[in-house]
């Protein structure tokens, strides 16, 4: 085969596909193979992934010199450095304590304490996470003066600040009530926690959340119920790519797993049926946040059998499936104690606690259906024994599974990791090479504090389409577009980022000029259901991409024409994949765009633009 040179047409540049990113052997005939060329970047060579820990290994972060003195309310975050942060409450000492392996080895501090016998309790109720710099922040409940609380190290030393009062109506909470916290940081590192008011009388709870986005802490009722138990226990949030909130909590009446969000500016509120009932609530809730902003959650379903539940949003409705790690006896108790974690796949992980049998447990669909698997289980049966005593999931840049949980052994209680392999390709491995410098507004929305997914490097003056080549063994090649950037995964899938206006990113959502919007992680493009694709350009607001079934589909903006659809102007703009006009009998082998405009070379070796 001949070389071929790249020739600019017009603004556009034909840049031919590398060799190997060719439909399947199987489609294609000696005839149709594309001529091989040379390119400006070459790819480092391919590596199959391999995991970097050992399945249900167990290392002890805090050990109880005393029988019967759990630790509670573990909650973990982990870094950009792979480094774990872990808050949990002390009873003993009546306060909050803080563990850390950034030093690479643990190290425990105590952030805040009171004095049980002189009725001051605090620390209790902490949830942990970790901003763009490495700084932590713990949010958690002053039970003395019935205050929630906010620590960080962002100084260089922990300060503590009370933010607001968790009574309602003037009544202090009473002292057996659950007054969960959970904290959140957005990609901007506004820090979002949601939590509970409650009425001592009544028991009556309120939804509540508070962030500083704006500077100053403002809190706003998400939810109230005056009429029965209240609502907003065991709340749990998570923030999505658009620095939305979304919080999964207890309706306490209905015993439904309640749902909130403020996506489209306000706090809509909602209860998701077959989650839970007045017999058997919904409890130890979990939520996480996929690439394309689904929510998934997990929760207890305390039915007369407990149950591990889970649920997922797609947007518009929920699919519920309460029959993941259904014991073999049907009067075993599952689902204590769940966590939630999304690899870079977008496969759920999900850690619970058989708690007939007292094991810490681990599920996962990343196999295309769901297995369970015992992670940490003791060899002797006694209750006094056992594991997944609280459990708070993270997982590494390289996929693999960190459970914090507790174990029992003969009734002393310590504060573990337990290590599971994961089922990803791995971040670290799948470092994106994208192009700096294009423009201010491609700077922009391509920031590299909030990219995770992506090495920035600067480039003087990269022609539009151009194609690079992934560092990793998962991305294989990258287009930058005019203020975006997309890539084609090694299972073939088309992920992109940066401005959505018009739809650039092809993920079904979009935003018109001036009122830009950014996704600042990669999301999926919305290709048809089965199918992959091996080469992808970007111009200016659109992308095009060459899939496995030799079609091309283009989607963004189509002002005069640019996805090929037969179609044009202002009202033509796509935001998820259109087939684009191939003549009939024949395909695109190579695809460029440049600018408004986009090129393809046929089969039989004609150019179409």
């Amino acid at each position: 085969m001949g070389r071929v040179e790249l020739r600019p047409v017009g603004l556009v540049f034909l840049l031919l596909a590398m060799p190997w990113l060719t439909p399947a052997a199987d489609m294609m005939t000696k005839e149709d193979e594309a001529p091989a060329i040379l390119l400006p970047f070459v790819p480092s060579p391919s590596s199959s992934w391999t995991s970097g820990v050992t399945n249900s290994t167990h290392f002890t972060i805090e050990a109880r010199p005393t029988t019967w003195n759990a630790f509670r309310d573990i909650s973990a975050a982990i870094d950009a450095n792979d480094k774990i942060h872990v808050s949990y409450y002390d009873p003993l000492a009546a306060s909050v304590k803080y563990a850390t392996d950034r030093s690479g080895t643990w190290v425990i501090k105590t952030i805040d304490n009171g004095s049980t016998t002189n009725n001051k309790q605090t620390g209790e109720f902490p949830s942990i996470a970790v901003d763009s710099s490495g700084s932590v922040h713990i949010s958690y409940v002053n039970r003395s003066s019935a205050e929630l609380m906010h620590a960080t190290d962002a100084s260089g030393t922990w300060v503590t600040t009370a933010l607001h009062s968790l009574k309602k109506n003037s009544a202090s909470p009473w002292s057996g009530q659950n007054l969960d916290t959970s904290i959140a940081i957005d990609s901007n590192d506004a820090i979002h926690i949601s939590y509970v008011t409650t009425e001592s009388s009544t028991v009556k709870g309120e939804l509540r959340y508070t962030t500083n986005a704006n500077g100053t802490w403002v809190s706003t009722t998400v939810d109230s119920d005056d009429s029965g138990y209240g609502v907003g226990k065991h709340s749990r949030i998570a923030i999505d790519s658009n620095d939305k909130a979304h919080i999964i909590f207890q309706n306490a009446t209905s015993g439904l797993a309640g749902y909130a969000h403020n996506k489209n500016g306000t706090w809509e509120v909602e209860y998701i049926s077959g989650t839970g009932s007045s017999q058997g609530g919904v409890r130890d809730p979990s939520i996480a946040i996929d690439s394309n902003d689904d929510v998934h959650i997990t929760y207890t379903r305390t039915t007369s059998n407990w149950r591990l539940g889970y649920a997922r949003n797609t947007g518009s409705s929920w699919t519920i499936l309460n029959t993941i790690g259904t014991p073999s006896h049907g009067t075993q108790q599952v689902g204590a104690y769940t966590s939630i974690a999304i690899d870079s796949n977008d496969d759920i992980h999900i850690s619970d606690q058989h708690n007939s049998y007292r094991r810490l447990r681990y599920s996962t669909n990343a196999s295309g259906s769901w297995t369970t698997t015992d992670v940490g289980k003791s060899s002797n049966g006694a209750t006094t024994y056992g594991y997944g005593y609280g459990t708070s999931m993270v997982i590494d840049s390289n996929d693999d599974i960190h459970i914090i949980n507790q174990n029992q052994s003969n009734g002393y209680y310590s504060l573990i990791v337990t290590t599971q392999q994961g089922t990803g390709e791995g971040v670290n491995s799948n470092r994106i090479t994208a192009v700096r410098g294009f423009d201010t507004e491609f700077s922009t929305g391509l920031n590299t504090s909030t990219v995770e997914n992506a090495t920035i490097i600067e480039s003087s003056n990269p022609p539009e389409g151009i194609f690079f080549s992934g560092l990793g063994s998962s991305n294989h090649i990258v287009t930058t577009q005019y203020a975006n950037t997309c890539v084609i995964s090694n299972n073939g899938s088309v992920m992109c980022w940066g401005r959505q206006t018009y739809g650039a990113n092809g993920n079904g959502t979009r935003s018109t000029y001036p009122d830009t919007q950014f996704q600042f992680h990669p999301g999926y493009v919305r290709l048809p259901e089965g199918r992959t694709a091996y080469q992808v350009a970007g111009g200016v607001n659109h992308a095009c991409a060459i899939l496995d079934n030799r079609s091309t589909m283009c989607w963004g903006q189509n002002f005069h024409g640019e996805l090929a659809d037969g179609n044009s102007g202002v009202d033509s703009t796509e935001d998820e994949p259109v087939y684009a006009q191939i003549p009939e009998g024949r395909y695109a082998t190579q695809i460029s765009t440049a600018g408004l405009s986009a090129c393809a070379v046929l089969d039989n070796g004609s150019a179409m633009c």
